[in-house]
């Protein structure tokens, strides 16, 4: 590394030039191709940008992360904790029986060490809490990034089906320019009317008012997609997955086991459980191993003694007959210390026991809370699964119409140019296969819709 980074220093005037141009180069292509990919968008980028960039997600990823933080704590409540202190203190001299106590600069030092032998259970609920709380922010992270692969999914295809519809129109249009072309024509050499050029022109009309309204809608199909994937989209950007095929084949199922909806009720009763084990826990004994080493001095006593003889002249009299000598003692020590503490709750006036008898009741809502929300996450399934099943039967049944109507315009327009049918006849073949596209287009982008809805219902929109 040492060397790489030495070789970059002694580059010259033209190879420093040529890096810098490949970087640049290097930069701007990368650019480039994001901006083509968000372009020509696919379903698959418009959820990976989604995954990235939604606000929602990032934050279920921090609670994940704050719920990993939090087991690595309760594992560590099991290990010893130490405990410093140092103190000093500056106190003016203290007169005792004639004596002085000085502690000015007197010191007290140590530390404690505890490790818990018996807490009655809450370090082993507390550490099953804890990977609870891992376990169950996982499963809201998935139920998180399902639901915003939903929504893309939603307004993705919503996005697909106005772009269609507008590319209908602007077929529609293209025709009715045609006819009103032909019909312009034969109405100079007297073979057509003028009423029929203005039967035409109204229809002309009217199908510029729907495309502005599809085009406006457009417009907010593609800044609601833009907001669910959290970046914006350029006024250029086209959906590039048009044709659409069924992405489900098999049977559908009902099961709804791995929904993380379900998992997370199912662990909702375990953490009540861990929870009225602690306030058991409050109601049971303690046993804990405390040690320590203590460390003071600089404590001086002094004052006067009596001695028994003048020691040759070092000692004073005292006024009485006797001898006294003064004399200065220091204290200082140092202080090992090992005990074995036993705490034992003995009265606390039902204090808890009236909290172990709600963290019971608060064990059996959360089972009561599982069989009502499994009847409902159920039923969400099975309307999301009735839902798909319906509109397979639809889809087929507008590929069938639409079928139809073509080969019934492609008739009509024949028949109209040999004129053996009046305008009035064409017209209403044009229209019944605009409508028929129409509802061709919104039966396939509703399926992919539903699709994506059944997948997420059942848990498994996630691989």
């Amino acid at each position: 590394m040492r060397h790489s980074l030495k070789s970059l220093k002694h580059l010259t005037p033209v190879n420093n030039m040529r890096f810098r141009t490949i970087i640049i180069f290097v930069t701007i292509s990368v650019y480039f191709f994001a901006q083509d990919s968000l372009q020509n968008l696919t379903i698959a980028t418009a959820r990976n940008v989604a995954l990235e960039h939604n606000e929602l997600l990032r934050k279920s990823q921090n609670e994940r992360q704050k719920s990993i933080y939090d087991r690595r704590a309760a594992f560590r409540a099991a290990l010893p904790t130490v405990d410093a202190s140092v103190g000093a203190m500056f106190v003016g001299d203290q007169e005792i029986m004639g004596n002085t106590l000085q502690m000015k600069g007197a010191y007290l030092a140590g530390f404690t060490l505890t490790q818990p032998i018996y807490t009655g259970g809450k370090i082993i609920a507390a550490n099953k809490l804890a990977k609870l709380g891992v376990a169950c922010s996982e499963e809201q992270l998935r139920q998180v990034r399902m639901q915003v692969i939903a929504d893309v999914d939603n307004a993705y295809w919503t996005w697909v089906a106005v772009r269609e519809k507008v590319k209908l129109l602007e077929v529609y249009k293209a025709q009715m320019d045609s006819i009103y072309t032909m019909i312009e024509a034969t109405v100079r050499v007297d073979m057509a009317t003028e009423h029929d050029l203005l039967r035409i022109d109204a229809k002309r009309s009217e199908l510029i008012y729907q495309m502005q309204k599809a085009v406006n809608g457009e417009i907010l199909c593609r800044l609601a997609l833009a907001n669910e994937m959290g970046v914006e989209l350029p006024a250029q950007a086209l959906p590039a997955d048009t044709i659409i095929t069924p992405a489900i084949e098999a049977n559908l199922s009902d099961d709804i086991s791995a929904r993380p909806e379900y998992t997370l009720l199912q662990k909702n009763i375990e953490v009540k459980h861990q929870q009225k084990l602690l306030e058991v826990a409050e109601y049971l004994p303690t046993l804990a191993l405390t040690g320590g080493y203590t460390w003071y001095g600089n404590i001086k006593f002094k004052g006067m003694t009596s001695v028994p003889s003048d020691l040759g002249g070092m000692a004073l009299p005292d006024g009485m007959g006797g001898y006294v000598m003064p004399f200065t003692q220091e204290m200082k020590a140092n202080i090992p210390m090992a005990a074995i503490v036993l705490k034992v709750p003995i009265l606390d006036w039902g204090v808890n026991f009236q909290k172990i008898r709600k963290a019971k009741l608060d064990e059996e809502n959360a089972r009561l809370d599982l069989e009502r929300n499994s009847r409902l996450l159920s039923l969400e399934q099975q309307q999301a699964r009735q839902n798909l099943m319906a509109v397979k039967q639809m889809t087929q049944a507008a590929d069938i119409a639409e079928r139809q109507a073509a080969q019934n315009l492609k008739n009509m327009t024949l028949r109209y140019e040999h004129h053996l049918i009046p305008l009035t006849d064409m017209l209403d073949a044009q229209s019944q296969w605009q409508q028929a596209r129409s509802n061709q287009i919104e039966a396939l982008t509703q399926m992919k819709i539903y699709e994506t809805e059944y997948l997420r219902t059942s848990g498994i929109l996630i691989p």
